[in-house]
């Protein structure tokens, strides 16, 4: 998701989102995180958090096709 939003509104997305969550509620992303096309992890864990919205569990995986990707489930508090 947040690869495919400017920069400058991500932010306000990944709050709307939150909002959007009952107490306990869970969002889960999975994005790329190539130098050219992606988000770094630290980056969207910051955004998440700026939410109110906790890292519950993450996996780093690699594929042929799409390469290094970050999976994240978040849970607001």
């Amino acid at each position: 998701m947040t690869n495919c939003v400017d920069a400058d509104a991500r932010q306000k997305y990944v709050n709307i989102l939150s909002r959007k969550l009952k107490k306990g509620g869970r969002l889960f992303i999975r994005n790329p995180i190539r130098e050219e096309h992606g988000t770094p992890v630290d980056e969207i864990r910051q955004l998440m958090a700026n939410a109110g919205l906790h890292e519950r569990a993450f996996q780093m995986k690699k594929s042929f096709h799409l390469g290094p990707r970050y999976s994240g489930t978040f849970v607001k508090a």
